[in-house]
């Protein structure tokens, strides 16, 4: 609001003749037929915003009376309704209609032969309300309350009427027309605006607010497959051929879940979707690089159920593999202690594995001195009746827990 400074119209006040040697004219007394004086005077109203329907004062600085007492009249313009101006220039009452009152003063004083006129002005502010915006997902429940400003305390009688005048509340979301509070449960997802306003009514009047807008963000409930304990460097949950494996579904406990169907991506093969509860079971029977699934289920919060969509990645990895040890030298035409493979877990492996392995020949890539054999399990084992260096490739079928896989190991046999 805009205001008008206090300016004097005239430069003072003039101390009135009277008469005669030394009699009293006014405080300081003093022989004003030859030397009157000029009392150079100041009223000043301060900048000021009231607010509406409250009762205030409003008290001007006074200054350079010197004792005289100050007394004022309005010339022109206003000052606001429901206030009334006092004769020691104070402005006082309750205010009943908003605007910017500017108005004159005159200024008089007893024992002075003028009067000064001094420009003032009043603003009077109505009450506002304002609301936060809010978010929540559906199911939730939600209760906001407006907050009002330019209105410092209660007034007697007075009451309030709130009402949406345009836009849409969230649905599940209804007005008390009384206090304002916009309170419910969130039904469907989506972002809503409502503009909300009010009107004001009391003992001196009515007052309707501008309306302000109240803003809901719905979004549904949300779960999500966090990564299992094992990771690669991505962050992918991290699976082994043949071992069981679980990825679990999980959300709020306010939730429950069911109705869930794969919508994007693929499984881990050889796991499969439980559609009840979302948890994605079996045993990994690929080794596979990293990939992602994405799935679709209902989540249901207060009785309120809506589709949700979760993801999540994996990688599958064969869990390890069977090696013959290096160096292994042995002596001509005398039996050796059997050479047996040794299980090798991939790095990232660090559960138990139960497996099988059946180790074949390869046929023109395997060659043993005579009098060695080699078992199925991979055991190398005999009596050697000629020397020299001899290198044998064996394909090896893994198998576990149903799963079979193949891979290749090589043994290096030096006779001497």
């Amino acid at each position: 609001m805009k205001y008008i400074t206090g300016v004097a119209l005239a430069t003072g006040l003039i101390v009135s003749a009277c008469g005669g040697g030394g009699g009293g004219g006014g405080p300081g007394g003093g022989d004003s037929t030859s030397n009157p004086r000029t009392l150079e005077v100041s009223v000043t109203f301060p900048r000021q915003t009231l607010s509406l329907f409250q009762p205030a004062q409003v008290q001007p600085a006074l200054a350079g009376f010197e004792g005289y007492t100050p007394a004022c009249a309005l010339v022109s313009g206003q000052i606001p309704p429901g206030m009334q101006l006092n004769a020691n220039c104070t402005i006082a009452g309750t205010p009943t209609l908003q605007g910017v009152y500017g108005f004159t003063l005159r200024v008089s004083a007893a024992g002075v032969a003028n009067t000064l006129d001094f420009a003032g002005a009043i603003g009077v502010q109505g009450p506002g309300i304002q609301y936060q915006p809010a978010s929540g997902i559906v199911g939730a429940a939600v209760s906001s309350a407006p907050s009002l400003s330019w209105w410092p305390a209660p007034v007697p009688g007075a009451s309030w009427n709130y009402s949406v005048m345009s836009g849409t509340l969230a649905p599940g979301l209804a007005l008390d027309p009384a206090s304002g509070v916009v309170s419910g449960t969130l039904t469907t997802q989506g972002s809503f605006t409502a503009q909300v306003g009010a009107l004001l009514t009391t003992p001196l009047g009515s007052y309707r607010t501008a309306s302000t807008a109240y803003s809901v963000a719905v979004d549904v409930p949300a779960f999500s497959y966090p990564s299992l304990a094992l990771t690669n460097a991505s962050g992918d949950s991290l699976l082994f051929v043949g071992m069981q494996a679980a990825l679990q579904p999980r959300t709020d406990s306010s939730n429950t879940m069911g109705s869930f169907s794969l919508v994007g991506g693929a499984l881990p093969p050889g796991l499969t979707l439980d559609f009840a509860t979302g948890v994605i079971s079996g045993f990994p029977s690929t080794a596979s690089p990293a990939a992602n699934f994405e799935v679709e289920a209902t989540i249901t919060r207060a009785g309120i159920g809506t589709r949700s969509r979760a993801g999540g990645s994996y990688e599958i990895r064969l869990p390890g593999h069977l090696l013959y040890p290096n160096g292994n030298s042995v002596r001509v035409n005398a039996t050796f202690n059997t050479i047996r493979p040794v299980w090798v877990p991939d790095p990232a492996n660090t559960m138990p594995t139960t497996l099988t392995a059946t180790f074949a020949p390869k046929p023109g890539s395997c060659t043993l001195p005579a009098g060695v054999t080699a078992s199925a399990n991979g055991a190398i084992d005999g009596h050697p009746t000629q020397a020299g260096a001899f290198q044998c490739t064996f394909s090896v079928t893994y198998s576990s827990n149903g799963v079979q896989w193949t891979g290749e190991e090589i043994l290096n046999l030096d006779v001497q």
